[in-house]
C-alpha cells in the first residue's frame, strides 16, 4: 500500500512537472527574445554613441567648402573639406551650415553656385533644408533683433505657422536656453518650448499606454531607449582656440559676397556680413591670432512632421544640428539623420544577434504573430523589430513528445514495481546466498594468497636452515617456489587489470617508427569522409627522423582533431584543412589548421576538459561528446608531450601538439 501510494504521488507530480516545464520553456525562450532585444538596443546604441562622438569631435571647418588649415600658419592655402567626396558619411547626410543671414553653406559645392548646375540629388536636398530647416527656424517670425537694418518686412505670424514653428522646435529648446542671443535662428512669437525633462516625463508616462497596445497586436511587446541622442544634448560644451580664423572667416565671407548676387541674398544682408567681418581687426586676420574662442555645442535633434514623407522609416524627417559660436559669429551646422542607413544598421545587427531557430523584422509597427515586439525608441521616433520563432510548435512538440515518454515510463514503472513486489521474495532468498557467495570470494582469494606464500615460506626456511642435502631436491623446491611465484604475480595481475578496466586506463606500447607515415595513414583513411563533406585536407611534411612513439595514440590524436575540424568547419567559406609535420627542440610537432569560427580566447583552456564544448547548449549546431580534445591532451602528455591552440589566420583554429621523441 506505501509503494502504490507513493507511486501514485510520483505519477502526480511527474505530470505536474511537465507542464511546469512547458512553462519554464516558453519563459526561457521569451527570456531568450528579450535578451536578443536587449543586445540589439546596445549594439545600435554603440554604433550611435560612436557615430555622435565623431560628428561632435568633427572640426567646424570641415563644414566649409575649403579652409585654411590651422597647422600652416601664415600660408594662405586651401584645403577642400573632407566631407566633400560624399553626400553619405555612415548616418549622416549631407552636411550643411547656416549662418546669422540665413545663407546655407556645404562642403559639396562652392557658395553661389547656380541650382541647375548642381547635381539634381544635392539641389533636392539644398531646397529640403531651406524649406524644412531654415523656413521653419526663420518663418514669418524671422529675427530682427541683432539685424534691423535688414529691412525685412514685419509679417502677421498665423496660427498655423505658430504651431508649425512649435511642431519644429520641440527638439531645440536645448540650443535655444544655451544660446539667448541667437535670435536670428529662432522665431520669435512661437509658443514656450516645453523643458527636455518635460518631454521625458511625458514619455514615460505615455510608456504603459504605449505598451497596452503593442501588446493588443503581439504577444510580447516591450520598449527599449536608445538614448545616445538624448545623451548627446547633456554632453559638454566644447571651447575651443583656434588659429587661421580670421583668415578662413575672410575667405568664407568673400564666398558669401559672391553668392550674394548669384542667389538673391538681399542687400543688407551682404552689408551685415561686412559689418560682422569689420569687428575682427586688420592685425588679428592676418596672424590668425590664437585667442579667437570658439565655442561648439552638442547636436540636438530636429525633427520635421510635415505629414508629407512617405519614404521615411520615422513619421517625419531628422536633423541633428548644433549651435557653433565663434567669437561674435554665430552658426548653425549640422545634418540629415540617414535613416535608411538606420535602419539597416538595426537589421544587421539583429541578424547577427539572432539565435537558432529566431528570425526578424524591421517595421513601424508590431505584427500580431511576433513572439517578441522590441520597440526601438529612439526619443524622436520609434522603429518595431519583430522577432519571430521560425518553428512556433517547437516547444508543443517537446512537450507532446516528454508526455509520450512520460507515459511510457510511468508504464514502466508500474510494471516494474509488480515485477519487483513479486520478486521481492525471491531476491531476498538470493541475499543470504549472495552473503555466502561473498564469505566464499574472500575465503577463496584468501586462500589463494595464502598458499603459494605458505610454500615460499616453508621451502624459503628449509634451503635457509640448509636442511635439504640432495641437490635435485634443492632444484625441485626452486621449481616450486618459481610457480608459486608466477602464481600469485597472476593473481595480483588479474585484479590490476581489472582495476584499470573499471578506471578506463590503457597501456601504451611504444615502438621506432615514422610518425610522417602514420599521419599519412590517417589522411588517406579520413579522405573518402573529407570528400563527402566537401573538404580537401592539405599535407606538408616535413622530414623527422624516426623515434618510438605508440602509433595507436598518435593515430587517435590525429583522427580527433581532423574531426574536430570537420564538425566546426563545416559552414566556413574555405573548407580546406592543412595537416603539417615538423621538428623543433627535439620534439615531432603535428599541426592540423582549418578555417572554421575558431575558439574564443576565454575557453581556449578549457576545451581540453573531459566533456567540455563550445557555445550555448541551446543554440549549438556541432554534435560530439566533449572527449576527443581531451584524449587529444591525454596521448600527448603520455609522449611527454602536449597541445595548444592558436587562432588562424584570417579565422579559425591551428591545434599544435608535441610528441617528445
Amino acid at each position: 500500500m506505501v509503494i502504490g501510494a507513493a507511486l501514485l504521488v510520483l505519477s502526480g507530480l511527474g505530470l505536474s512537472s511537465l507542464r511546469l516545464h512547458e512553462r519554464s520553456l516558453r519563459a526561457e525562450r521569451q527570456g531568450q527574445f528579450s535578451d536578443v532585444a536587449e543586445q540589439v538596443r546596445m549594439d545600435v546604441k554603440t554604433k550611435l554613441d560612436d557615430f555622435l562622438q565623431i560628428e561632435q569631435e568633427r572640426p567646424y571647418t570641415d563644414y566649409q567648402y575649403d579652409y585654411i588649415p590651422e597647422t600652416l600658419n601664415a600660408i594662405e592655402a586651401l584645403v577642400r573639406s573632407p566631407l566633400a567626396d560624399s553626400l553619405t558619411h555612415g548616418l549622416a547626410f549631407g552636411h550643411f551650415q547656416i549662418d546669422a543671414q540665413g545663407n546655407i553653406m556645404t562642403p559639396y559645392v562652392r557658395p553661389g553656385l547656380p541650382a541647375q548646375e548642381m547635381g539634381p540629388v544635392l539641389a533636392a536636398y539644398l531646397d529640403t533644408v531651406k524649406t524644412k530647416v531654415l523656413e521653419p527656424l526663420n518663418g514669418p517670425a524671422i529675427a530682427r533683433a541683432h539685424h534691423p537694418e535688414l529691412g525685412i518686412a514685419d509679417a502677421a505670424v498665423t496660427k498655423e505657422d505658430e504651431q508649425q514653428q512649435q511642431l519644429a522646435f520641440q527638439n531645440l529648446d536645448v540650443l535655444a536656453q544655451a544660446n539667448p542671443k541667437q535670435d536670428v535662428l529662432l522665431p520669435q512669437k512661437s509658443q514656450p518650448l516645453q523643458p527636455q525633462q518635460q518631454q521625458a516625463q511625458q514619455r514615460l508616462q505615455a510608456a504603459p499606454e504605449r505598451q497596452m497596445a503593442q501588446q493588443r497586436g503581439a504577444n510580447q511587446s516591450q520598449i527599449y531607449n536608445i538614448e545616445s541622442i538624448q545623451q548627446s544634448q547633456a554632453s559638454n560644451t566644447a571651447i575651443l582656440t583656434r588659429e587661421n580664423f580670421a583668415r578662413n572667416y575672410d575667405n568664407t565671407q568673400s564666398q558669401m559676397t559672391a553668392a550674394a548676387g548669384g542667389m538673391g541674398i538681399p542687400k543688407g544682408m551682404d552689408e551685415a556680413a561686412t559689418n560682422i567681418q569689420g569687428d575682427i581687426p586688420q592685425d588679428q586676420r592676418q596672424s590668425a591670432a590664437a585667442t579667437v574662442q570658439v565655442r561648439i555645442e552638442p547636436f540636438v535633434p530636429l525633427v520635421i512632421r510635415d505629414g508629407t514623407d512617405s519614404e521615411t522609416v520615422f513619421p517625419g524627417e531628422i536633423f541633428l544640428v548644433r549651435h557653433v559660436q565663434i567669437e561674435g559669429v554665430h552658426l548653425l551646422q549640422g545634418f540629415r539623420l540617414n535613416e535608411t542607413e538606420l535602419a539597416e544598421q538595426v537589421e544587421e545587427s539583429a541578424r547577427r544577434l539572432l539565435r537558432e531557430g529566431m528570425a526578424a523584422e524591421l517595421t513601424q509597427a508590431s505584427h500580431h504573430e511576433a513572439a517578441h515586439a522590441a520597440i526601438l525608441d529612439f526619443g524622436f521616433g520609434e522603429l518595431v523589430l519583430n522577432l519571430f520563432e521560425i518553428d512556433p510548435g517547437w516547444i508543443a512538440v517537446r512537450v507532446a513528445r516528454l508526455n509520450a515518454w512520460m507515459a511510457t515510463i510511468l508504464a514502466v514503472v508500474w510494471l516494474a514495481v509488480l515485477l519487483a513486489l513479486l520478486a521481492l521474495w525471491r531476491n531476498l532468498c538470493e541475499q543470504d546466498k549472495l552473503a555466502h557467495k561473498k564469505d566464499d570470494f574472500i575465503s577463496a582469494v584468501s586462500h589463494e594468497l595464502r598458499t603459494p606464500l605458505t610454500s615460499i615460506r616453508m621451502y624459503t626456511e628449509m634451503l635457509e636452515k640448509n636442511w635439504v642435502k640432495d641437490e635435485t631436491k634443492r632444484l625441485e623446491y626452486y621449481g616450486t617456489m618459481r610457480q608459486e611465484t608466477e602464481r600469485l604475480t597472476r593473481l595480483v595481475e588479474n585484479v590490476l587489470d581489472f582495476s584499470r578496466l573499471q578506471r578506463g586506463k590503457k597501456k601504451l606500447e611504444f615502438t621506432i617508427g615514422d610518425v610522417n607515415e602514420c599521419i599519412a595513414n590517417v589522411v588517406e583513411m579520413m579522405q573518402p569522409c573529407a570528400e563527402r563533406m566537401g573538404f580537401v585536407i592539405e599535407t606538408e611534411f616535413s622530414s623527422i627522423e624516426p623515434f618510438a612513439f605508440d602509433r595507436d595514440a598518435v593515430m587517435q590524436i590525429a583522427i580527433n582533431l581532423i574531426d574536430n575540424a570537420f564538425k566546426y568547419a563545416k559552414e566556413a567559406h574555405e573548407k580546406r584543412i592543412f595537416i603539417r609535420t615538423h621538428s623543433v627542440n627535439g620534439a615531432a610537432v603535428i599541426e592540423v589548421e582549418d578555417h572554421g569560427p575558431g575558439v574564443p580566447r576565454s575557453q581556449q583552456k578549457k576545451i581540453f576538459e573531459a566533456f567540455y564544448r563550445c557555445g550555448d547548449e541551446a543554440t549549438r549546431q556541432c554534435v560530439g561528446t566533449g572527449l576527443g580534445l581531451a584524449l587529444v591532451k591525454s596521448f600527448a602528455e603520455a609522449h611527454r608531450g602536449g597541445v595548444e591552440i592558436l587562432n588562424a589566420k584570417p579565422a579559425g583554429a591551428l591545434f599544435r601538439v608535441r610528441i617528445a621523441r
